[in-house]
């Protein structure tokens, strides 16, 4: 009898082992992944946890915006931008580099408060020149102690060798963003293939100093689809990667409406003399998904049918997307407008009225590219109406502070000239000012 007792309690806690186990397998298991790609830095780790002021920040992918300041051969940075429990939350990366290596300088984050203030770390070493930094558990501390930056598999490049184009003739190269090698395009049966759409954007640069061409109001863009029976493109306006308005049609929105393989081309062209300065040619193939039909069950039950991979609202799709997932059912995908080339977009839900929303969503204009009605969260909304509020109140501040200038410029002239004056009847008639 003792021994079966013990024998009990042995398998009591040997269940209790494996349950603590479980739990923390499960606990593991909730990571919060990022990959970050602009053309001149990346960041990518399988979790990301910047904790202030007993928040937890993630990097939420629906706001997300990325920036990265060009610079030079020797400076530039990685900038994300994102709105998270309410609060606006920045993570930026500066970083330098000389012949041998490359390092980041500073980071900063946003301090957790309605407005935001920033919260600086040390840098710290690189890697060698066109190597990638790696460190299994990255953890950084503010100088003031308040926050606390920790990154799982953390991977960091900065300064990457990216193949170009070929220059043209004309001395420019038009390079494709936002896909790897070719767009691929995959939709179901129960949804018609034209409801499915990718976003794509083209960088000109000239020969000259291999740089962004900014100003490109003699030019224009020209997009063709090489067989309109399977796929189209529609181009659009945007002012991104350093261009300056207005804005060209750089963008290009690829609708599929038929399997099959076919190429996009954009053609930027003199407006004035109408000559290509340089072509850029997208492969394009749009497949239909397969499905796997679930395993029958062993008991006799209605089996739950398996939803089909998708990606929800506010999500954003990566560029590298192997499976070819699209939107949801119901939602649009809108393309990035900055610099974030490791992103095909955000899927959005349209909307005309607050009743077509979520609780605790309203229909508003879409944030990104301010075109059209989609449901966003309040608190965002209302974030970024007070950012526009403190950018026009700083506007202001900035005009009378001016204004203040040049009232204090007048009066100092103006008591120069009575001071010459005084000078001159003291001069004249022996005047004596009191």
């Amino acid at each position: 009898m003792g021994k079966n007792i013990k024998l009990i309690s042995l398998a009591s806690f040997l269940t209790f082992l494996l349950g603590m186990a479980l739990v923390g397998t499960a606990r593991a298991q909730e990571s919060y992944p990022v990959s970050w790609i602009t053309s001149y830095a990346s960041l990518e780790a399988s979790d990301l946890v910047i904790k202030i002021s007993g928040q937890n920040y993630h990097g939420e992918a629906g706001s997300l915006r990325l920036h990265s300041d060009p610079g030079n051969n020797t400076y530039t940075t990685l900038e994300a931008e994102w709105y998270e429990n309410g609060r606006p939350m920045r993570l930026y990366f500066y970083f330098s580099q000389n012949d041998t290596d490359w390092k980041v300088t500073e980071v900063r984050t946003y301090d957790g408060s309605e407005r935001g203030e920033w919260l600086f770390y040390n840098g710290f070493s690189g890697s060698k020149k066109n190597t990638r930094y790696y460190n299994q558990l990255q953890v950084l501390t503010s100088k003031d102690g308040r926050g606390e930056i920790s990154f799982s598999d953390f991977n960091l490049v900065a300064f990457p060798v990216r193949p170009l184009p070929p220059y043209s003739e004309k001395g420019y190269s038009l390079e494709p963003l936002n896909i790897s090698q070719n767009i691929k395009i995959i939709f179901r049966d129960d949804l018609p293939p034209w409801q499915y759409s990718y976003g794509v954007n083209v960088l000109l640069r000239s020969a000259k100093d291999g740089q962004t061409v900014t100003d490109q109001s003699n030019i224009i863009y020209r997009w063709l689809t090489e067989d309109p029976r399977i796929a189209s493109v529609e181009a659009g306006p945007l002012c991104a990667y350093g261009i300056k308005p207005p804005c060209p049609n750089i963008n290009g929105q690829i609708r599929a409406y038929a399997t099959g393989r076919t190429r996009i081309t954009a053609q930027a062209e003199d407006r004035e003399t109408q000559e290509v300065l340089a072509t850029a040619v997208i492969p394009v193939i749009i497949a239909r998904a397969t499905v796997v039909n679930p395993p029958q069950p062993v008991v006799t039950v209605t089996p739950t049918p398996t939803p089909v991979a998708c990606f929800a609202v506010n999500r954003a799709i990566p560029a590298v997307n192997p499976l070819g997932l699209t939107c949801c059912t119901g939602l649009t995908l809108v393309p990035p407008t900055d610099d974030n080339i490791g992103s095909a977009g955000v899927c959005r839900q349209w909307c005309g009225s607050d009743s077509d929303c979520r609780v605790e969503e309203v229909c508003a204009s879409e944030p990104i590219t301010g075109q059209g009605l989609f449901c966003e969260s309040q608190s965002l909304v209302k974030m970024r109406a007070l950012e526009k509020d403190l950018s026009a109140t700083k506007k202001d501040l900035e005009q009378l502070k001016t204004g203040v200038q040049k009232q204090e410029a007048t009066q100092n002239q103006l008591v120069r000239i009575v001071n010459n004056i005084l000078s001159f009847l003291k001069n004249l008639f022996g005047f004596r000012s009191n």
